[in-house]
């Protein structure tokens, strides 16, 4: 979702209530975010609910093997997708 964490939280809390198992979080979208926001946006996400979390990485975002650790420990974080169109991430 790329909405406003306000928007997110009652989503999430809504979501619980009908019996949805999980999240799925984009980044913001807002290109070249700095490690700590994108460490608190996730962490405010994952804070609002008690579903598991994937993270959808895309192209305009770029983690680094610090910041991955950081967000591993994200306690309802269950799962990562890599989904930016290059193989060069693979390498």
């Amino acid at each position: 979702m790329g909405v406003l964490l306000s928007a997110f939280f009652w989503l999430y809390s809504l979501s619980a209530a009908i019996g949805v198992d999980g999240i799925l979080a984009f980044p913001p979208y807002y290109p070249n975010a700095d490690d700590e926001g994108m460490r608190h946006y996730y962490s405010a996400i994952a804070g609002a609910t008690q579903l598991g979390m994937l993270i959808y990485a895309r192209d305009w975002t770029s983690f680094g093997p610090s910041m991955v650790e950081q967000l591993t420990g994200i306690p309802n974080l269950v799962a990562w997708k890599d989904g930016r169109a290059t193989s060069a991430v693979t390498k």
